[in-house]
């Protein structure tokens, strides 16, 4: 199914966010007490953000898809909680269709804030297709990272592993 509209979400409980799209300036938040997963399908446009506050938001091998239809303006992530990566042997990948001039996804955005920690574990791949900007922790436990987009590393953020970072473009 798709949400739409501008106002927020919040989820409290355990969710997982699977085969839908979340779309309109609204935010759809994964509260602090909260479980989440992302699952193999999920999708967010039109300026709706996906704000984690949780220490617990998982995904395994799948897609999400920051920019999921021709609705101008593209999704975000932003991580302020804990977001554990496993695609196993796969692969996980967070990226942003173009649709052409009015809608190519260039605004689309991976935030790992200041308390933020994104954890990479199992032998796979996290594809990172969007801007990524890295303010908080990334730890690379198994596998690889592959930031094929600009990325942003801020003052104080910190990589850490036994995995592979591998850089595709620009960083700032």
């Amino acid at each position: 199914g798709i949400l739409t509209g501008t106002g927020n979400v919040t989820v409290t409980g355990t969710a997982t966010l699977n085969g839908g799209s979340h779309r309109g300036a609204g935010q759809t938040i994964i509260g602090n007490t909260a479980t989440g997963t992302l699952g193999s399908s999920f999708d967010l446009d039109s300026g709706r953000q996906l704000v984690n506050h949780s220490a617990n938001l998982s995904a395994t091998a799948g897609n999400f898809n920051l920019n999921s239809s021709n609705s101008v303006g593209s999704g975000s992530m932003i991580n302020n909680g804990s977001f554990t990566v496993n695609p196993g042997t796969s692969f996980f990948q967070i990226f942003a269709t173009n649709f052409g001039s009015t809608d190519n996804g260039a605004d689309a955005l991976f935030t790992n804030a200041g308390t933020g920690t994104l954890v990479k574990n199992g032998a796979g791949i996290l594809y990172v297709d969007t801007r990524f900007t890295n303010a908080g922790t990334l730890t690379i436990n198994q596998g690889e990272v592959n930031l094929r987009r600009a990325s942003t590393y801020q003052s104080g953020s910190s990589v850490s592993g036994a995995g592979t970072l591998v850089l595709n473009d620009s960083i700032g």
